[in-house]
């Protein structure tokens, strides 16, 4: 005959009683101290065994929820190995943690451990486990459907859209009529690294939370799950050994990850998509005006979180300046502030500090600059509402080749562009990037750009004829390598739909497929001399003393064969020497300049090329 929880629990009471084991006066347990249904869930949900029920029971009898091995075969009347055989670490009661075993001491028996979380589930408590509250959180979900349908009992999502993806997963919560709990992973990785023991922490909190999904029967939502996988391999491995009890699960991850795949290979693949165009366009026109172009933004990208956090951002900048909305430089820092993080990590930020009035360059080079720039701005006017897009696959990005000497303006055009386009200038270190080791470049590159994808920046290639170089005859293994790390480059340039410069000494140097396949090469070349004056005079600030000998049309006569970055040299040279001398800024200050500065290029400074000013060169 079957006996109730409370009718078992008076039984044990007896029994318990009769050996002394209670203390004197033990009341005999009141039906309110047991939860009836708490405890036939918990016993259902965790397939727990006849013995190990009881257990259990007779464990909520004692004041300290503890009783020896001894004495609780006595009260379960079974023999001690039956108890042993029933209860131990491969069994749910102990492997989950609902009760402890103390191993025995010569002076001591074993005893058993009633755990507190799990007292409190028998009295019917709900709260989530306070050791896991600041990563594990519920979902609100809306069904009103009681039955339950079936469904993949594991669903894997992708995409960077974590609001979208929390949908997803609420929506699957509703349909199948489960509660649904979220556990953000990485915020628990975040808060290990201030545990004396984060992989001790982190293992308790992973057998918690999988503990946790088990008691209220629902479906366990883990977020972010590579974090665990970077940064603790091993725990990886064991947090899938115990999540995978859960009895649903939803994972996620940016990428699609095909160790997922074999490791539930009946598991739903879901690809969450981002906002689209139209999405992104509407959000934008609700949300700031005219501010700047909706269609340029909306071209951009973005997840719903990253639109959003950046509106509230541009608000905030606006409001410290005691204005009620955003304008375009407020919206265009707001996204690089959402966007750039994981980029900031593989390449080199270059802050914007120069403005189109101090590039001094040809006119052609100004057209060409500007057109990279419409180019940019007008990609889904082109692509999309003038249907363009149908010719192209890929190619849909912006990329150019800036060509010519050193300390001709490459790296000032880039920085200014960007500053123009309202995103951050990224330049690639080649010393992080090219490996020795074979397709740890091509590994390196496709970071980059992945990053760069998602990211509101101009990736700016220095010298990147070492990394764009010609595909040679391969005559052994170094130069099939090499030639498979250009090739995955030219891929790689021509899928990028974000925009992107290389910069070279030398044209000749790149790869002649790479070199068709650019949008723009503009070749920065010796200024001509009405343009070498335009530089004298705009390298002095307002507020500088300038000497009122200071020829301007005879230095952008005769400082022909030097680059723009030459003439700045001097200048601030001059500009240090007049400060220290206590004098304006004159000709001979610029002579000594122009002195120290062919004197670090190892060149002579010969006072006869400068014979109309030979008295005053003759005595620097």
């Amino acid at each position: 005959m079957n006996q109730s929880p409370h009718e078992k629990l008076k039984l044990y009471y007896t029994r318990l009683r009769d050996s002394e084991a209670l203390p004197a006066g033990a009341r005999e347990p009141e039906s309110s101290e047991l939860d009836a249904v708490a405890y036939e869930q918990l016993v259902e949900r965790f397939r727990l065994t006849e013995t190990e029920r009881n257990l259990l029971l007779a464990l909520t009898l004692t004041p300290a929820g503890a009783l020896t091995k001894a004495l609780a075969a006595e009260t379960l009347q079974i023999s001690l190995v039956q108890l042993e055989d029933a209860v131990h670490a491969g069994r749910p009661l102990l492997h989950w943690g609902l009760a402890a075993v103390q191993p025995a001491s010569p002076d001591e028996d074993s005893v058993y451990h009633l755990d507190a979380r799990c007292n409190y589930w028998l009295k019917g408590g709900e709260e989530i486990d306070p050791e896991a509250s600041d990563s594990l959180a519920w979902i609100e979900t809306d069904s009103t459907d009681t039955a339950r349908s079936d469904g993949p009992a594991y669903l894997i999502l992708s995409g960077r859209d974590t609001k979208r993806k929390a949908r997803t997963a609420q929506a699957v919560a509703e349909k199948r009529s489960r509660r649904l709990l979220h556990w953000n992973l990485s915020r628990s990785v975040a808060l290990s690294g201030g545990e004396p023991n984060a992989q001790q922490y982190l293992s308790r909190i992973i057998r918690t939370i999988a503990r946790e999904s088990i008691w209220h029967d629902a479906i366990l939502y883990v977020d972010e799950l590579t974090q665990l996988q970077s940064a603790y391999p091993q725990l990886y491995e064991y947090l899938h050994t115990q999540i995978a009890n859960a009895p649903a699960l939803i994972l996620s991850a940016e990428k699609p990850q095909s160790d997922l795949r074999k490791r539930y290979p009946g598991a739903l693949q879901v690809e969450v998509p981002e906002p689209d165009y139209d999405e992104r366009l509407q959000y934008w026109r609700e949300s700031v005006n005219g501010a700047a172009d909706h269609a340029e933004l909306a071209a951009r990208g973005g997840t719903e979180e990253e639109l959003e956090r950046a509106v509230d951002q541009a608000y905030q900048r606006a409001q410290l300046r005691g204005e009620q909305a955003p304008n375009k430089q407020d919206i265009y820092a707001a996204l690089q502030s959402q966007r750039n993080d994981a980029l900031a990590e593989l390449a080199e930020k270059i802050p914007a500090f120069y403005k189109r009035e101090q590039l001094i360059v040809s006119r052609e080079i100004e057209e060409k600059l500007h057109d990279i720039g419409a180019r940019y701005r007008q990609r889904a006017g082109v692509y999309r509402d003038w249907n363009f897009g149908q010719h192209t696959v890929t190619g849909k990005g912006v990329n150019a080749l800036f060509v010519g000497p050193p300390g001709t303006g490459k790296t000032m055009a880039a920085n200014i562009l960007a500053a123009e386009l309202g995103l951050e200038l990224y330049r690639v270190d080649l010393s992080r990037i090219v490996n020795k080791y074979i397709g740890e470049t091509e590994k390196n590159l496709s970071k980059i750009f992945h990053a760069a994808k998602n990211s509101d920046a101009l990736l700016f290639f220095d010298e990147a004829d070492a990394l764009f170089g010609k595909r040679t005859d391969v005559k052994d293994s170094h130069d099939r390598y090499a030639n498979q790390e250009t090739s995955h480059l030219l891929q790689l340039v021509e899928d990028f739909e974000g925009i992107a410069i290389l910069a070279s000494n030398f044209e000749t140097n790149m790869d002649e497929a790479f070199r068709r396949r650019l949008h723009q090469t503009i070749r920065f070349e010796w200024l001509d001399t009405p343009e070498r004056l335009k530089l004298w005079k705009s390298l002095f600030p307002t507020a500088a003393p300038v000497g009122d000998d200071i020829d301007f049309e005879y230095l952008a006569e005769q400082i022909r064969d030097f680059p723009p970055a030459f003439v700045k040299n001097v200048v601030i040279s001059a500009a240090f020497y007049a400060r220290r001398d206590r004098t304006p800024i004159d000709m001979r200050q610029i002579f000594r300049g122009i002195k120290r500065e062919f004197e670090k290029e190892g060149k002579f400074f010969y006072p006869e090329h400068f014979y109309e000013y030979y008295e005053l060169t003759s005595s620097i």
